[in-house]
């Protein structure tokens, strides 16, 4: 049975209960909390980790092992405590122990890799679970219990095979603008002047399918899928260029893992370079100008890095797409007024006219 798993379960925790009945709040905290193993068959390790008590009762831990994956685009982790292959790797010297108040305590197993292990990526968790006796909690209260757990990232190599494969490593998948910052009316209206043959309107846009914006994108979407036997650590940037090829802005994409054939989304802030001539205006207005003033069409170029844990290779790929920017929600009420004074200035100065003649 698989189960979702918080990422605060995988970090340093103290949460404060109030459920417990003399008011007092229970917490653990371990160390380290991740290991990234790069092993072979056959080969074995003993290891030492610490974990703390950081409240002032009695708490006795129950420790157990865990596969966990990921799903895809959130990377929000699942875990099943079904025995697996590799949990079944672990040894821990004591798997119940009793902590008192703010103790600290060195926790030691051990790790063995079966001569007919598989290469490839294999992910656990060893989890700390503290087992409170029910007179501890208040009558009618959930009883909620905190869980920390330490990550274990194991790569199996071979390498006969490894190195006479190439890394296959990731894949770009999707790159576009989020679907909420699209101007699904500006599109369908360029779509309409395409099939009649607009030729004007195709060779401005290239094609119907280009998505529009109704203000400078504030974000941009990529999805990466590894299609490796190993987890990557991937991260990337995100420039972005005017129709004249000019670099109109960029933005970093932070590093994230992926496991093994999943899919992880990264989703990145963008901010347009602000120009020479806009620094001394207000942050709010200048904000406004380059929301609003970016008009034409645009090219968004990502480039992503994955590295292989076991090989250390880095493999890149690139990907580009066109897309339109126009804030006719800004643009039109102007343009009407705009209109409007016009007609009115021929009006007035006819009128203007008629009374010097008379």
């Amino acid at each position: 049975m698989f189960q979702k798993i918080s990422v605060i379960l995988l970090s340093l925790l103290f949460i404060p209960f109030s459920v417990f009945a003399g008011g007092d709040s229970i917490g653990l905290s371990v160390s380290p909390q991740k290991y990234e193993l790069d092993v072979f068959p056959g080969e074995s390790f003993d290891y030492k980790l610490e974990i703390k008590n950081l409240s002032d009762l009695a708490m006795p831990v129950k420790i157990r092992m865990a596969d966990f994956n990921a799903l895809d685009d959130t990377g929000e982790m699942i875990f099943s405590e079904a025995e697996s292959v590799s949990s079944q790797w672990f040894g821990i010297d004591n798997s119940e122990i009793i902590l008192s108040g703010k103790e600290k305590r060195e926790v030691s197993f051990s790790f063995s890799i079966p001569n007919e292990a598989e290469r490839g990526g294999y992910y656990n968790v060893m989890i700390f679970e503290p087992q409170m006796p029910s007179y501890y909690f208040k009558e009618g209260r959930p009883k909620a219990i905190p869980v920390v757990g330490v990550l274990f990232l194991i790569s199996v190599k071979n390498l006969s095979i490894d190195s006479e494969e190439e890394f296959s490593g990731l894949q770009i998948v999707e790159f576009s603008i989020p679907k909420e910052e699209r101007a699904e009316v500006l599109e369908k209206i360029a779509g309409v002047f395409s099939s009649r043959g607009a030729a004007s309107v195709q060779s401005a846009y290239n094609s119907s399918a280009l998505p529009f914006a109704e203000k400078t994108p504030s974000s941009f979407s990529v999805k990466i899928k590894n299609n490796d036997y190993y987890h990557l650590k991937s991260s990337g940037k995100i420039v972005i260029y005017d129709i004249f090829g000019n670099k109109a802005g960029e933005t970093d994409l932070s590093q994230k893992t992926i496991l093994p054939g999943r899919t992880r989304l990264f989703k990145s802030e963008f901010l347009p370079e602000m120009p020479g001539y806009l620094k001394w205006l207000p942050a709010s207005i200048s904000s406004f100008f380059l929301n609003n003033f970016f008009i034409g069409q645009y090219q968004a170029e990502v480039t992503m890095q994955g590295i292989n844990p076991v090989s250390g290779e880095n493999s890149g790929s690139t990907q580009k797409f066109s897309f339109a920017v126009f804030a006719w929600k800004f643009w039109l009420p102007l343009f009407i007024i705009a209109v409007l004074a016009l007609v009115l200035r021929k009006r007035i100065g006819k009128a203007i006219l008629a009374l010097i003649k008379k």
